[in-house]
């Protein structure tokens, strides 16, 4: 499944994982975090940062829940 950041995506161990509007292909997901991979390699990223409105589980989020 490909989706798409709406936030770029740091954190204290790499300045920028993923830059806002990239395509990114979802490989793993575990509940509010979802394990993508991007241009940077595979990188953990909060469901509320990407364009994905509802998880594998059925469950619906808004993109205001963090």
């Amino acid at each position: 499944m490909e989706l798409v950041l709406l936030d770029d995506i740091t954190s204290s161990f790499r300045v920028l994982y993923g830059r806002k509007g990239e395509k990114v292909t979802l490989i793993s997901d575990h509940g509010d975090v979802l394990i993508v991979q991007g241009q940077n390699g595979r990188f953990p990223v909060h469901i509320s940062h990407t364009d994905k409105q509802q998880d594998l589980n059925g469950r619906k989020y808004s993109n205001d829940q963090v």
